[in-house]
């Protein structure tokens, strides 16, 4: 189901959905290498973040080069959350640069040479629909969300991206608002203006007070998330972002996944516990 308002898309993608293991399957779904972007002197930097309901623990990286797979390194920020360093320091959620790097050869993640994280299609077409994000919902009704990219063409060294931005890029809540439903969402655009409209967490709340399976309610309070946010008024650029929204009614094991995109077009998949593929759609303004 479909519903198209003035430059954003709004599409009930699907009525019941189950995954087995939420965190397992942002994993393997972000595990799967996004665009990566290379800068003119050959070095690559990416951003990942992922996030979990039950204990809102996250973890994420940003302008890290030299690692193959950056979400596995949010993951391991996440598992560790609940792990008090000497000292009783807190440990660490989000990490960047060579210093995120050196936390994962610590920690046991594997680092490789820039030139393997470089295929020959990166440095022939280089766009910025890179970003990979994910949403899941486990049997025991846990969600979970993620993000991952490989930056965008012609960054500034060192920028960081919605990816590893907590609640501009990712978000995942239980009982999100007192609503009874658990949400998650993942988002993909301009990532400076994502980061300043926080539209992950954002969404999750506006979804959060809609009536399950009713998506007729969603366009206004998401078309002000992606077009008219105060948040957004110093820019000029167009405002093209979208979202991916799962939303769970863990009484009655029910899921909604909505897709929302200001964009021309916004490409998707999904699938269930049951499922041996993924079914794919790409929706569109047009």
């Amino acid at each position: 189901m479909n519903l198209a308002i003035p430059s954003i898309m709004i599409t009930l993608a699907i009525p019941s959905l189950m995954t087995t293991l939420a965190i397992p399957s942002i994993m393997t779904t972000l595990s799967i290498p996004s665009l990566m972007i290379v800068f003119p002197q050959g070095t690559v930097e990416c951003d990942a973040g992922i996030m979990e309901s039950s204990g809102l623990r996250h973890g994420a990286v940003g302008a890290v080069s030299g690692i193959q797979h950056p979400i596995c390194v949010a993951h391991k920020l996440l598992t560790l959350q609940s792990k008090p360093l000497l000292g009783n320091l807190v440990p660490p959620a989000l990490l960047v640069g060579s210093g995120a790097v050196e936390w994962a050869a610590a920690n046991g993640i594997d680092t490789c040479e820039e030139s393997k994280l470089v295929s020959g299609i990166s440095v022939c077409v280089q766009t910025v629909l890179d970003t990979v994000g994910c949403v899941a919902v486990s049997a025991d009704g846990t969600v979970a969300a993620g993000a991952s990219s490989g930056g965008i063409l012609l960054k500034t060294p060192g920028r960081v991206g919605q990816s590893a931005v907590l609640g501009a890029g990712y978000w995942a809540e239980n009982d999100c608002k007192g609503s009874g439903r658990n949400i998650a969402v993942c988002t993909s655009g301009c990532g400076e203006m994502l980061v300043s409209s926080h539209l992950a967490m954002n969404a999750a709340a506006a979804v959060a007070s809609t009536a399950d399976g009713d998506w007729t309610d969603l366009p206004r309070p998401l078309k002000a998330l992606l077009l008219d946010s105060k948040f957004l008024k110093s820019y000029s650029r167009p405002k093209s972002s979208g979202c991916l929204i799962l939303k769970h009614n863990p009484a009655e094991g029910y899921t909604d996944l909505y897709c929302c995109h200001s964009s021309i077009s916004f490409g998707f998949a999904y699938m269930g516990a049951e499922d041996e593929n993924p079914k794919v759609s790409d929706i569109s303004t047009k």
